[in-house]
Formats: structure tokens, sequence, C-alpha cells
């Protein structure tokens, strides 16, 4: 056009006919891919409600009447003490033990009150850890992606538990073993991503991870085996930053290890120091735990969409292939013979099978290396597609929704649907008994025996025998000479 051509007049711009962009892309494929996400979010958050929901019909026992009628009587500084000179050696989850008889007084409510609140809000924050776990396993996610995989995560984990009540819905099993296995989660996640990213530790994040490697200083074998593979996986460099967190975890088992009440607990046990039996015990039932755990669906559904999310719906930040190596085979191996070790050690020092909540610590674990391992494969492999359009995002999260229909088949689930028409028997009669006992005027109590006993809410009752635990610390907590349970007619069988 000239300097001097005249411009067009309105008209003639208004009768240009109008043709949209060649390239510009429908809206519609996008809200697929929204609405599929959220729906995908539906079952594990199903799952995990019903189990927050178990967990408002938790009632104290057994050791929880102990913690808190000493912290009633020595305060927190003597309890934590007493126990960890005639008992265990673990600060933190004593602490965590004190806390229904803390918050009851310090509320004030009930301690019957506060304990099942405890459970959910325990159960809230570890789903949170999980969270952050992925959220820093892929960088990137954020929203409702990032929600979906956090609650699917935290429902895999708990819908295995070897005992969902030592792992959930029991303080000791919580404080003593679910308390350090998110410790542990937050650390290897945050060198996992940091290796991954090529990014070095700096002073603060040393700082932290060191006190959690402290506070976590029962797992001090996959403690050393996460460091050992982050200073690995970045070609052995930041030595400085790796000591230190290797020194934190020496600090806190060393400390652990002086209790007194760990020669104390080992007298208890006097079947144990046997070599042979203790390797043989340990095969057995590692393998046994291990192939459970692998060959449920739920298992490999969730590590198919780990593979699924990673590769074809997240846009994955460049992954080096050492580090992505390093990380994909170190840490299950290291996890897996970390496992095996605890089976031995603790069949060698009390001759008995490992504890229920410890096996529970160690489902957490291998579920979080094979995460861990997926991810860094699925990560590297999937660094190497050009693009990912909606459509292929939206396949891979529908596929990712029709793989988690595999938790609502759990064993867990399947317990749950069966015991849940008794919970509100049994807690009707926890707070039952509960009342009674308090408000007798008598000094010893006979109470009736329990018409109903769920396994996921509960394990061990009352005897007739006061002098032994749970009696003993149950009369003490009520301020009574002896509780004991009447004896059940011989008819009658537990339901």
């Amino acid at each position: 056009m000239s300097d001097n051509e005249p411009l067009p007049t309105r008209a003639e711009v208004n009768s240009i006919p109008y043709t949209e962009a060649p390239h510009k892309t429908p809206i519609w494929p996008e809200r697929l891919r929204d609405v599929a996400l959220l729906l995908a979010c539906a079952v594990p958050l199903l799952v995990l409600f019903r189990l927050i929901s178990t967990g408002l019909y938790a009632s104290p026992e057994t050791d929880d009447f102990c913690f808190s009628y000493h912290y009633a009587a020595d305060g927190l500084f003597g309890t934590v003490a007493l126990f960890y000179k005639i008992a265990i050696g673990r600060i933190l989850p004593m602490v965590i033990m004190t806390l229904p008889a803390m918050l009851s007084r310090a509320v004030p409510l009930d301690m019957f009150i506060v304990y099942p609140l405890m459970m959910a809000g325990f159960l809230l924050a570890f789903i949170a850890v999980c969270t952050w776990v992925c959220g820093r396993l892929w960088p990137t996610i954020r929203g409702a992606l990032l929600l979906f995989l956090g609650a699917t995560f935290a429902a895999t984990i708990a819908v295995n538990a070897v005992s969902f009540r030592e792992m959930f819905l029991w303080l000791p099993g919580v404080a003593c073993y679910l308390v350090p296995a998110a410790l542990l989660l937050i650390v290897l996640a945050e060198l996992t991503a940091s290796a991954f990213a090529d990014v070095r530790l700096s002073t603060r994040q040393t700082a932290v991870l060191g006190a959690l490697c402290f506070l976590a200083a029962f797992t001090p074998i996959w403690i050393v085996a996460v460091i050992g593979i982050s200073f690995a996986a970045r070609g052995f460099a930041e030595f400085r930053s790796h000591a230190v967190l290797g020194a934190c975890t020496v600090a806190g088992f060393l400390v652990l290890l002086a209790a007194p009440g760990n020669l104390v607990r080992l007298s208890l046990y006097p079947a144990g120091r046997q070599i042979g039996a203790s390797i043989d015990n340990a095969i057995n039932y590692f393998t046994f735990d291990l192939m459970i755990l692998l060959g449920q669906p739920n298992i490999i559904a969730w590590l198919g969409i780990v593979a699924t999310v990673s590769i074809f719906v997240i846009s994955p930040k460049p992954v080096g292939l050492r580090a992505a190596a390093v990380v994909a085979i170190g840490i299950p191996a290291l996890f897996l013979l970390g496992s095996f070790l605890t089976f031995f050690i603790a069949y060698y020092a009390t001759g008995e099978l490992l504890a229920l909540r410890a096996r529970n610590e160690i489902e957490v674990f291998i579920i979080a290396s094979l995460t861990v391992s997926v991810a860094s494969i699925a990560r590297f492999a999937g660094q190497f597609l050009p693009s990912r359009p909606l459509q292929m995002q939206t396949a891979g999260i529908i596929l990712s929704a029709l793989l988690c229909v595999h938790l609502l088949g759990s064993p867990i689930m399947a317990i749950l649907k069966t015991e849940r028409p008794t919970f509100n028997t049994f807690w009707l009669e926890s707070i039952h008994r509960h009342a009674s006992i308090g408000l007798s005027k008598d000094n010893e109590i006979v109470i009736p025996n329990r018409t109903v006993h769920p396994s996921l809410l509960m394990q061990e009752d009352l005897t007739e025998n006061p002098a032994r635990l749970p009696n003993d610390c149950v009369a003490a907590f009520y301020g009574k000479k002896s509780v004991v349970m009447r004896a059940p007619p011989v008819s009658q069988t537990p339901r």
C-alpha cells in the first residue's frame, strides 16, 4: 500500500470474511482431560475417606493407658526418662505416645475423644507426606494430578498394611514405626529429587535432613542406604553433606542403643541368639511377606500408574542416565536387603517373629522403593518423547483411573466391609466401659467381656489377672486397685 492510497473504511473492514487460524486447538480435549483427572481422584479419595472414618472408632489400648498414667503422675520428662530406663530408647515415639494425655489435659477433652481424633489426624498427616513425596518425585505436577498421585500412593500403602490397626489406629504402632517411616520417605524423596535435578544440597537442606535422620534413628539401615545411593547418584560428590547426614543417623542410633531399657527387654527373650534359626526364619518370613505384597493386584496397578503418568501425562525434567540407573537399581536392592536384615535381627534378638507393626514399616519401605525405582526409569525414558498431546494425556489419565479400581478389592477393604457393622457396638462398649470404671466408687472393678471384637480396632483386651498388662496400667489410669474382666461363658465365642 502506497503512502497516498486511502485507508479502508470501517464497512470495508467488516466485510472481510473471518477465518479461524488453522492451528487453533479445540477446547474440548482439555476439558475432557480435566474431567478424567477429577474422576480418577474419586477412587483413592473414597478409600482414604473410609479408612479415616474408621479411625474415629479407635480406642486406647494397653500401652496407651501406661503412658497416660505416667504422664499424669510424672510429667513428660519423667515419663520419657522412666521408659528410657526400663523399656525403650526411642525418644520421639515416647513423646508422641504421651500426646493423648497431654492434649486431653490442655484442651481439655476426655482422652477417649482425643485419641480417635489423633488417629484420624495421623492418617491425614501421612497422606500429606505421601503427596509431598510425589511432588518432589515429579516436580512439574500441580493441582488435581498431584492430589491423585498422593492419594493413590497413600491408599496403596494403607490397604496393604500387614496390620492396619497397628499402622494407623494404635498409637504405639504409629509412633514407633509409621512416624519414622514417614520421616524416611521425606529424606528419600528430597535426596532423590535433588540428585535428579543435579542440585547441590544447601546448608539448610543438610541441617533439616540431618535432624530427620537423627529422629528416625530406629531405621538406620534404610537411612544409610538412602544416603549412600544419593552420594553415588551424584558421582560421589558432596562428601561433606552426606557425611553430616550419616553422622546424624549414627548419633540418633547411639542414643537409642544407650537406653538401659534395651537390656531389660532383651532379658525377657531368652530364646534368641541363635544364628542358624534366625537366618532360616528371616528367609522364610521375609520371602512370605514379599511374595504376598508383590502378588497384590493393587501394587502392580500402582506401579503401572507411576509409569503411565511419568511417560504419557507429565512432561518430565531431564534426568541423567547415571542418577536414574543408580536410584532405580540401588534403592530397591538395598531396601530389600535392609528388610531381610531386620527380620534376621528381630529373631536373633528375641527368638520370635518380627512384630506386625515392624512388618508394616517394611511394607512402606518396599512400596516406596519400588515407586522411586519405576519413577526413575519412566522419567528417564519419558524425556525422549517429543511431545504429549492432550489426547495422549487424557488416555494416560483414564488408564490410571481404571487401574485405581484395584484398591477397592484389597484385603483391608474386604475386612472393613465385613467388620464395619460391629464398629458402633465396639465404640459404645468402649465408652460404657470407660464411664463405668471412671464413675464407679469401688476400688476393685470387674467388667463384662465385649460382645464384638473387630480386628481393625482391637487386639488385646483385659484379662482375669489384675497384675499383668494391660490390667495393671488400666487400673493405675483410673486410680483403682484392680480392674479385671469377667470370664466369658464357655459357650461365648468372639464375633
